[in-house]
């Protein structure tokens, strides 16, 4: 067996690191850890690379500097506080090593369903654990054959607790030596004679599951639930968006807090720990300078697309099938003091109770369902039916052979409980009558629908399915959750709920307009989020916005172990070979199929990461490619447009005509191949205007020119002023003249569908922004 090879749930743990686990959270299956490389190696390998080196190295250059101004824009972790405040064994900033390397990672530990994406299925989760190297530039260092994939962690279910500690043992090792003395290498690309290289690990990025498990915080149900604070569940819990009342956590605490555990000397102690502090040993604890209060991110795409944004569809409700038990066709009320005095336990069923008795039950009921309902009513709480009927007056009974019976038990409170509930009158199934998950009526789902489905979208943009909530299509990915809400979603709500006329009696109405406002708050804190630059303005204000949505919310072979090693052969395979095309010394003959080895490991272009970087996959082809065209004769309205463009010098009559132009990963068409790659943003002295592409023209300098017609303003007032930060705006959609711009006036594409106010028609054309730089 391979020394590095590690095992999932084996008795091996307790005898190797004795109390680390109990025989329980062991179990028994023997499942390797696949691992291929060394981080050495690999490291070895990178500084190897033409211009990597140099590169590593120069992305100090913004460090140590201070950034004092709110507005100052920043466009890297390097200009972040950590980095410019991260000092090295030395005690001097970590940037300024002299003739040493210095680089500092990112940390990634992330599970995934190797069987698929779907709704229903089998749920199977294998780990990943890899690293990025933070000095190479943003369009570099999340390629394949640029990062680092320390292992795949077997399935078929995650490693409990702090089993991962021991798969982390061995990279936490190389990271200490990496720290001090450092790693001599006899040579890299830049230094002949060789280099000392120090690197540290400076940010964990999961989801917040693994960032808690990776880290060694208490789960998310745990008393102690958050790990920046000290807020519980009861107490500053949940609801407290005051961040000024939070007494954040410090490093000092969590180290300490962590060597009990690890001093701890049984599993009940360490429990206790655990239960009081809300805090596990973890091996990055092992790294001098890692402070888990605050190197531990919860990335975008986990916290904001696949969290915030898709639990709020939730809320909403998409889904058309709405199940009976979510309907209310009866108004159950209970006092809410009542139900807080209540235990946990309790609680929950009393919560479950309610829902149950709401629901439409007479139907069920005639169908000879009682004694089906009984039976699931008896397995709530004791204490919580016996509050539902003294608070409902509900007359409690027994069967007729127990009337010498002197204290009620569960089925008697259950029998008596539905009995009367058979009685009472239900409501029709009304959409207003939905609880949370049911908002949305069948109407404006149909409307949300048609808003996809005749949405106007550039070809790199991720495409939403226009069955939306129909489990046919499967999960939604986070690029779609976030095109969802960033595009679709905020001009389908405009449409629906802007100019609703509320009565003083109507509920449903009232909320709609609130639910509007908070949607619209929670989209602009995301996209602001998600910029491309950040600032201490911005982040207040994106604080502003998630306040805004938190008060207004609504309360609320394919074997596992096989598989494994697959994966890890198949993306290290992959990541070599893209490496190896970038070497000098690669074999003409692996040179010259340069386009077919990219067409057989790129990933897949349409997804968050191309979204996010267009320049991601640029060395594939030069920067500005071309589909080549016929020179032809260009029309008289086109000359005069090159004419004013020209200051009348006598612009040539014919030139080459292009049908598609790609800089910097995005292609733009003409209007007559592809309309969505023909909406661009043309920036103007104090503004961007909307455009259509008509033509690409080619000089016989080679000098493009883009001609466009661009919309002109709306008269009406622009519903989606009040929301700068969703980058919306209402146009006519009629054109104006033909104008000459050249590529560099062009600052994105922009995705459009036609738009009306209620009984207006649609000539109005609602223009949403695709740049991620506010």
């Amino acid at each position: 067996m391979n020394p590095r090879t590690r095992t999932t749930r084996p008795y091996l743990y307790i005898l190797e690191l004795a109390h680390t686990i109990s025989i329980k959270e062991a179990g028994s299956a023997v499942l390797h850890f696949s691992n291929l490389g060394v981080f050495k190696d690999w490291l070895a390998g990178i500084l190897s690379r033409v211009g990597f080196e140099e590169k590593m190295d120069a992305a100090w250059k913004s460090c140590p500097r201070a950034r004092r101004n709110a507005n100052v824009e920043m466009t890297d972790i390097f200009d972040g506080q950590i980095l410019q405040d991260f000092k090295g064994p030395d005690g001097m900033h970590f940037g300024i090593g002299g003739d040493e390397g210095r680089y500092v990672f990112s940390l990634c530990v992330d599970y995934f369903n190797p069987l698929g994406n779907k709704q229903a299925g089998k749920k199977k989760s294998v780990g990943l654990v890899s690293l990025v190297c933070l000095n190479l530039p943003l369009e570099m260092r999340y390629k394949p054959e640029n990062m680092f994939l320390f292992g795949v962690i077997p399935g078929p279910r995650e490693p409990p607790l702090a089993c991962l500690n021991h798969y982390l043992k061995f990279l936490v090792n190389e990271f200490l030596e990496l720290w001090t003395p450092g790693v001599r290498f006899s040579r890299t690309r830049e230094y002949f004679y060789g280099r000392v290289v120090r690197c540290a690990l400076i940010c964990l990025v999961c989801d917040l599951i693994q960032a808690r498990k990776t880290a060694g915080f208490a789960g998310i149900k745990h008393t102690q639930m958050c790990a920046l604070c000290h807020c519980m569940h009861k107490k500053h819990g949940l609801g407290n968006t005051d961040m000024h009342s939070w007494a954040r956590r410090t490093n000092d605490e969590y180290r300490e807090s962590a060597q009990r555990y690890q001093d701890a000397p049984n599993q009940k102690a360490r429990t206790d720990v655990v239960a009081e502090t809300g805090i596990r040993w973890s091996e990055l604890l092992r790294l001098p300078y890692f402070d888990p209060s605050r190197f531990v991110v919860v990335d975008a795409m986990h916290n904001l697309f696949l969290g915030l944004i898709q639990e709020h569809f939730e809320i909403l409700g998409i889904k058309l099938a709405q199940k009976e038990e979510d309907q209310v066709a009866f108004q159950v009320s209970i006092p809410p003091d009542a139900i807080a005095a209540l235990d946990e336990q309790p609680r929950k069923s009393m919560h479950r109770l309610i829902s149950l008795l709401q629901s439409p039950l007479r139907k069920r009921i005639e169908s000879f369902e009682f004694n089906i309902i009984l039976k699931k009513m008896i397995t709530f709480h004791c204490p919580a039916l016996a509050l539902a009927c003294d608070s409902l007056r509900v007359k409690v009974s027994v069967l007729p052979e127990a009337t010498n019976k002197t204290k009620f038990n569960k089925a008697d409170f259950a029998r008596s409980l539905l009995t009367w509930r058979a009685a009472q009158p239900e409501n029709g199934a009304h959409p207003s009558n939905y609880r949370r998950g049911n908002i949305l009526s069948e109407k404006e789902v149909n409307v949300i629908r048609a808003d996809i489905e005749n949405m106007i979208t550039p070809s790199w943009l991720a495409s939403v399915p226009t069955d939306l909530g129909e489990p046919c299509h499967g999960k939604l990915k986070a690029d779609q959750w976030r095109t969802l809400a960033s595009v679709h979603l905020p001009i389908s709500l405009m449409r629906l709920w802007e100019k609703i006329q509320t009565e003083p009696d109507d509920t449903p109405s009232k909320q709609r307009k609130k639910l509007l406002d908070a949607t619209l708050s929670l989209i602009s804190a995301v996209v602001i989020g998600t910029s491309h630059t950040m600032s201490s303005a911005k982040a207040n204000l994106y604080l502003q916005h998630m306040q805004a949505y938190l008060t207004a919310r609504i309360p609320t072979n394919f074997r596992i172990g096989q598989l494994e090693e697959t994966i890890t052969k198949s993306f290290v395979r992959s990541a070599n070979l893209r490496a190896l095309l970038l070497k000098d010394g690669c074999p003409s003959a692996i040179r010259n199929c340069h386009s077919f080895f990219t067409k057989l490991t790129n990933p897949d272009i349409r997804n968050s990461v191309l979204i996010d970087f267009p320049s991601f996959f640029s060395d594939l082809d030069d920067e500005t490619t071309i589909d080549i065209g016929c020179t032809t004769k260009v029309s008289e309205e086109t000359f005069k447009a090159l004419c004013t463009h020209f200051n009348n010098l006598s612009p040539p009559r014919k030139l080459q005509h292009l049908s598609s132009y790609t800089m910097d990963g995005r292609t733009f068409s003409t209007v007559s191949r592809h309309r969505g790659n023909s909406s661009v943003l043309i920036q103007s002295v104090s503004s961007r205007q909307p455009a259509q592409i008509q033509e690409i023209l080619q000089t016989s300098s080679s000098d493009v020119l883009f001609v466009v017609r661009y919309f002109r303003k709306t008269k009406v007032q622009d519903p989606f002023v009040r929301y700068p930060f969703l980058q919306i705006s209402l146009w006519e959609q009629s054109l104006g003249q033909l104008v000459i711009v050249q590529p560099h006036d062009i600052v994105c594409h922009f995705a459009s569908t036609p738009f009306a106010l209620q009984d207006e028609k649609d000539d109005h054309l609602a223009v949403v922004s695709l740049c991620r730089d506010l």
